[in-house]
């Protein structure tokens, strides 16, 4: 695999992926593991099969997609999304909170921190300094997944083109987001340390995210988000880690929330 210390590489992911407790996996259409079993084999050749089998082809000068294996038949794309990121009118995107873990990193580097541990991992986590409305919303949320998720979406026949032999195309989105929930009252209403009645954002459900799979020649879906935390979540009550849909089998039990009573759930 190509060498990465970042967590967020693409390999590292992978491995990430792989460390997940299988309690925290979630196949949201339930019937899949027990009457499907040919679709259950695409998401193993990714969360089980030796890495050996893999051939990574995640550097930047290497074909697309990031993984792929002819012996499996399978080819694996991963990216990255989160509810920092934003659009200028210029078309140009701004992430704050990156550019932080980036400059964070580069100094690391610099300074002979991976030379002298050279088989560490690292994972840098880089404050925006900006009030929680300006550094992260679900409306930059919802973009930021859109934008990325269609734009891998649209190179799919270049991935099918580049390797023929594979018939199973399987996305793994690493998303970096917080936990929302939807409130009783709106945005600008909201005050810090006050009690509002709600319900949790599933966006494994949510309507306005499974639109931009419909029609897509896309295999599996692994979504991954290691990062929702929620404050408001009763005690012993576990969101998924990982939820996994087969898109030939639709995204059954869509909700729809009020986007403008979104709101982070780790306040």
């Amino acid at each position: 695999m190509n060498q990465d210390h970042r967590i967020e590489s693409e390999s590292n992911i992978l491995l990430w992926l792989r460390d997940v407790e299988e309690k925290a996996i979630l196949f949201v259409q339930d019937q899949v593991p027990h009457e499907h079993p040919e679709l259950m084999k695409v998401f193993s050749d990714v969360h089980d099969t030796h890495i050996s089998e893999w051939k990574d082809t995640s550097g930047k000068a290497d074909k697309t997609p990031d993984f792929y294996s002819d012996t499996l038949g399978t080819m694996l794309e991963i990216m990255r999304v989160d509810d920092h990121a934003f659009e200028k009118p210029d078309g140009k995107t701004i992430n704050h909170t990156t550019a932080k873990e980036s400059k964070m990193f580069n100094e690391l580097k610099k300074s002979g921190w991976f030379e002298e541990f050279s088989g560490a991992s690292i994972m840098i986590i880089g404050d925006s300094g900006l009030p929680t409305k300006e550094d992260h919303s679900y409306d930059r949320y919802l973009a930021n997944f859109r934008r990325v998720l269609e734009s891998h979406i649209s190179k799919i026949p270049q991935y099918r083109k580049n390797h023929p032999e594979c018939d199973n195309l399987v996305f793994l989105v690493f998303d970096e987001s917080s936990g929302y929930f939807e409130s009783d009252v709106a945005h600008d209403e909201y005050h810090r340390g006050t009690t509002y009645r709600g319900r949790l954002h599933y966006w494994f459900l949510d309507d306005e995210f499974l639109k931009v799979f419909d029609n897509s020649d896309i295999d599996c879906l692994i979504w991954l988000t290691p990062y929702k935390y929620a404050e408001c979540i009763p005690l012993g009550f576990k969101l998924p880690e990982v939820s996994i849909f087969f898109t030939k089998m639709g995204f059954p039990n869509r909700q729809k929330y009020h986007r403008e009573r979104m709101m982070p759930a780790e306040e």
